[in-house]
């Protein structure tokens, strides 16, 4: 039939908090696995729902965690000498 389009299944779709919890799992699951890695120094997570960023860095026998959060906060990773405004992560994205 020309022009007809099944009517979509809520079900079929990706609940947002669902996805963010299915994130987080993640994250919180891996983390441990390379913080094991011995030449891993710097781990560094950014948000996809806001501006904001969470830095794990390597200090002495174990991890310093760092909340880097807002667009006028500065990203510093010291492996690569890299310092810039945590906002240039996002610039392009709609509603940064």
């Amino acid at each position: 039939m020309v022009g007809w389009k099944p009517k979509s299944n809520p079900t079929d779709k990706e609940c947002p908090s669902h996805t963010s919890l299915d994130r987080m799992y993640e994250y919180q699951r891996k983390l441990p696995h390379y913080q094991n890695l011995p030449s891993l120094q710097e781990i560094l997570y950014v948000e996809s729902q806001r501006v904001a960023a969470t830095l794990y860095r390597r200090s002495g026998e174990g991890w310093q965690t760092i909340e880097i959060d807002g667009p006028e906060a500065s990203l510093q990773l010291e492996t690569i000498g890299l310092d810039l405004p945590l906002s240039s992560l996002y610039r392009g994205v709609p509603g940064s």
